[in-house]
């Protein structure tokens, strides 16, 4: 993988790399992204993309089905958020759920 890296950064030429992994390349892809931030040897990529990733996740992940019970204690009405959705704009308040994904115009 890192042979792949250095060599796609070398042709870039200076360009965004983007580094995509599917299924079991999904963690290779992180992998190489965290050595980079160790090694200023390592090409670092400009975005990761994680289809299917094949990553590890905790039996204790099923909690997460009830965090949401606890959204009525102040500090934590995140919660109850099922999902979170990057924000293109700066706002002061907090978007809710409802509230869809705002586009700046080109």
């Amino acid at each position: 993988m890192l042979l792949a890296v250095r060599h796609a950064a070398a042709l870039a030429g200076g360009k965004p790399l983007y580094v995509a992994g599917y299924s079991t390349g999904a963690p290779l892809a992180l992998l190489h992204a965290l050595r980079a931030i160790d090694d200023p040897a390592v090409p670092m990529p400009t975005r990761l993309f994680l289809f299917s990733p094949a990553i590890g996740v905790s039996e204790f992940a099923v909690m997460s089905e009830f965090a949401g019970a606890l959204a009525f204690l102040p500090g934590l009405q995140k919660a109850s958020w099922l999902d979170v959705l990057p924000s293109t704009t700066r706002s002061s308040t907090t978007p809710s759920r409802s509230t869809p994904p705002t586009r700046s115009g080109g």
